[in-house]
């Protein structure tokens, strides 16, 4: 009989003429020729219907000898005998899925390997480390006529300084328009503070995120400095290409319409009391919040109100979040009241 294991579970169906068909045959009464009378079927439709129940393994026939003699089969015995048939052939199809993916998978190392090689033979520089890619900076800065925007982890505000400050005339005196976007956890560091309080009087706009979460050097519009790929370290690829250029500006105006402001407000997050400080240090111990509000006499209440003040000034979601935030920017490093464990 014709394998119908490749049939879906709509071909599987049992429809209504499908079940008065093996009825009759269960009854013993499906082989007369009265059979399609009985169904209320035309014989064409009723030799249809038994078709379909044989495909569905509920209509075999009696013996080898006679195969006219056509008997019902009791349904647990017809699923029995067609699910063993589609797990061999969902066996069959992992083994060769398997296989394709081996294949393909000696491909993947070549893939990777030209591509970096084109990529590095159609750009303009690969810019090796946080050094090469200062001095580059340096170098676009003084090249730049329209605009400048950065989104990058490693840069500082005192790097941008010292790039601005090398051009002599502020930004806006010359109509290029500058804007940055630091970690908000540099707010929290007095120099990074200052710098970024000069940078502003300089006309340069600056904007703060909790996480930068991939680097972004456009130049007018039409230079891009981004990271070289996966597997690459700190090497980033400087490239002169428009379209490359369109979508880092498409992704850059994206994080600068979600990113906070640098004003009055924010630069006052640069400022923690001694409370705020022990709370701090009372994270770092992994203290639960009862025991160190039992020990900063103040209630649980009180504490949580604080971690969320604390959370939001350093732009944290989560508890942990918060810990690696105090710890980027030094809070730890002098932090006012020591608790105990």
């Amino acid at each position: 009989m014709e394998d119908q294991t490749h049939l879906t579970i709509e071909d599987w169906a049992i429809e209504p003429a499908d079940k008065v068909v093996y009825e009759l045959f269960l009854r013993g009464r499906g082989s007369t020729p009265q059979a399609a009378a009985e169904c209320g079927l035309s014989d064409t439709e009723f030799r249809s219907r038994v078709d379909r129940l044989h495909a569905r393994r509920l209509l075999r026939p009696r013996s080898v000898g006679d195969p006219e003699e056509i008997e019902a089969v009791s349904p647990q015995s017809a699923s029995v005998e067609i699910t063993m048939a589609l797990q061999r052939r969902a066996q069959r199809l992992s083994l060769e899925a398997d296989a394709v993916r081996n294949e393909f998978s000696a491909l993947e190392s070549v893939y990777r390997d030209v591509s970096l090689d084109v990529l590095r033979a159609t750009a303009s520089e690969i810019l090796m480390n946080a050094g090469h890619l200062s001095e580059r900076l340096n170098e676009l800065c003084l090249q730049a006529h329209g605009s400048l925007a950065v989104l990058h982890p490693l840069l500082r505000p005192a790097d941008m300084l010292q790039v601005v400050t090398r051009r002599g005339r502020p930004p806006r005196e010359r109509g290029i328009s500058y804007r940055l976007v630091f970690r908000q956890a540099l707010l929290q560091q007095p120099k990074a503070l200052d710098d970024m309080k000069v940078l502003v009087a300089m006309g340069i706009e600056i904007r703060t995120v909790p996480v930068i979460p991939v680097s972004v050097i456009l130049v007018d519009r039409e230079t891009t400095v981004v990271p070289l790929g996966p597997g690459s370290g700190t090497e980033e690829i400087l490239l002169h290409d428009l379209r490359v250029a369109h979508f880092a500006h498409q992704f850059f105006e994206h994080v600068w319409g979600t990113a906070s402001p640098f004003t009055e407000s924010a630069q006052d997050k640069g400022n923690f009391d001694d409370l705020e400080m022990a709370i701090l240090s009372a994270l770092r111990a992994g203290l639960t919040d009862e025991k160190t509000a039992r020990q900063l006499g103040i209630s649980t209440r009180t504490l949580r109100r604080y971690l969320a003040g604390l959370s939001e000034r350093l732009g944290t979601e989560t508890r942990f979040q918060l810990g690696v935030a105090a710890a980027e920017a030094g809070l730890f490093e002098h932090a006012g009241i020591p608790l105990a464990g």
